[in-house]
């Protein structure tokens, strides 16, 4: 970079100027530069960042400094208890939903039903009618099944001491808690001051093979709640989220929807059958009303003769 000085307006520069710079004076910037583990770097600001580090040069050295860098083994620590409580939270969820109990009694309310009941009555039998409605359901068991063989799996490729969860600290408990995880926090740091790359793979390694079992931890719960959630949807629609619902459940609900008009139909035809029966069985009555005077008449005349 050249910077040449100029005074375009006044003599703030020059030999009288009060910077004592002359005139027309120029300079040419140069690249800063440091030499890492014996090779030469050179950029054009002071400022640059290095295989994730960020380099400040403020002067000049001529000592040899030693930069050390370490993993934040805090902030990974922190990372991981996260996913753990994120996980258990999401486990009690859906554990919550298959065993919750069911009240075959509360059926759904009509909408007569609920004109004669208060909003409080109605949110309530409500809550009772919809209980249970997944209690048991095999397509909920079976994305906590794969769940939970996706976390017990080994991770195929990874060193033995570090290719599964429990190896760093990370383990289920009693058979009450439903999968729920528990973590040893001095042996995941202990993990992690070893081999902190290895803890990483054994969450994020990514295989493009059909083979799971190469995939990391966080890789197969992704895939297996993804697949998952693609089940429901197939099953049950993505709600307000999907402008035409062709799931299983929403072709049900139109088939049912369309029996229904059909039936209403049949029904109005058969009313209208009925109707014009009934409009010719009273005109048959009528008429035979009729004779029936005519010939009360008839036969009240002869009798007078």
């Amino acid at each position: 970079m050249n910077i040449k000085i100029e005074n375009t307006q006044g003599n703030l520069f020059g030999p009288s100027g009060a910077f004592n710079i002359a005139s027309g004076a120029s300079a040419t910037g140069t690249n800063s530069s440091m030499v890492i583990n014996g090779v030469t770097v050179e950029n054009q600001s002071n400022n640059f960042t290095i295989n994730g580090i960020q380099f400040n040069l403020r002067q000049t050295m001529t000592d040899t400094a030693t930069l050390r860098v370490e993993s934040d083994i805090d902030g990974v620590v922190a990372n991981i208890k996260g996913f753990i409580d994120k996980y258990n939270e999401t486990i009690d969820a859906i554990n919550a939903k298959l065993s919750e109990e069911r009240y075959r009694d509360y059926l759904p309310l009509t909408d007569e039903q609920k004109k004669d009941m208060k909003d409080t009555d109605i949110k309530l039998w409500e809550e009772k009618a919809k209980s249970g409605l997944l209690r048991s359901d095999p397509l909920l068991s079976g994305i906590v099944d794969k769940m939970r063989q996706a976390l017990y799996t080994p991770v195929s490729g990874l060193r033995s001491d570090m290719d599964s969860l429990i190896e760093i600290g990370i383990t289920t408990g009693g058979y009450w808690e439903k999968g729920k995880l528990h973590l040893d926090e001095s042996k995941l740091r202990d993990a992690l001051a070893k081999d902190p790359n290895a803890v990483a793979k054994l969450f994020t390694v990514f295989s493009d093979d059909k083979n799971t079992d190469n995939n990391g931890i966080a890789v197969r719960l992704y895939n297996v709640i993804k697949s998952g959630m693609d089940s429901i949807t197939d099953k049950a629609g993505g709600g307000d989220y999907q402008l035409y619902d062709n799931s299983l459940l929403g072709k049900q609900v139109r088939d049912i929807n369309d029996r229904i008009s059909i039936m209403e139909d049949q029904l109005k035809s058969i009313e209208d059958r009925y109707y014009r029966q009934f409009t010719q069985m009273e005109q048959a009555i009528a008429a035979m009303n009729q004779q029936s005077m005519w010939l009360s008449q008839q036969l009240g005349m002869g009798g007078q003769g």
